[in-house]
C-alpha cells in the first residue's frame, strides 16, 4: 500500500492526491482491523504523514449488528465466512436441481 501511495505521490504531490491516498487507506482499513493492529498502526502513521487521520472502520450493515452482540472479531469472521457459505449452498442447490432435471428427463425420454 505504501508503494501505491508513493507511486501516486511521485506523479502528483497535491492535496487532491493526498486526499485520494487517505481515502485509499480508509477503504482498506477494515481488511486489517482488528486482527492486525500492527498494520493498522502503520496505516495510521502513513495517514499522519499525508496530513490526515483515519477514522474507525465501519462494517457493512449486514454485519454491523453482529458486532453489537458478539464483537468485532466475530463480525469480521462472519463477513469473511458467510459469503462463502452462501455460494456453497447455491452451488449445492444448482447441482441438486440439475440432477433432478436429468433424472426427470431420463425417465420421460430414455436415450439408448
Amino acid at each position: 500500500m505504501r508503494l501505491h501511495i508513493g507511486y501516486l505521490l511521485s506523479l502528483e504531490d497535491s492535496e487532491r492526491a493526498r486526499a485520494a491516498c487517505l481515502k485509499y487507506l480508509q477503504n482498506y482499513l477494515l481488511v486489517f482491523f482488528p486482527l492486525r493492529p500492527d498494520i493498522v498502526e502503520q496505516m495510521q502513521q502513513t495517514a499522519q504523514e499525508l496530513g490526515g487521520q483515519l477514522g474507525r472502520p465501519r462494517l457493512p450493515w449486514k454485519y454491523s449488528w453482529i458486532k453489537e452482540f458478539a464483537g468485532w472479531n466475530c463480525a469480521k469472521h462472519a463477513q469473511l465466512l458467510l459469503p462463502q457459505v452462501k455460494w456453497s449452498l447455491i452451488r449445492f442447490w444448482d447441482k441438486v436441481a440439475f440432477r433432478m432435471e436429468n433424472r426427470r428427463l431420463g425417465q420421460v425420454n430414455p436415450v439408448g
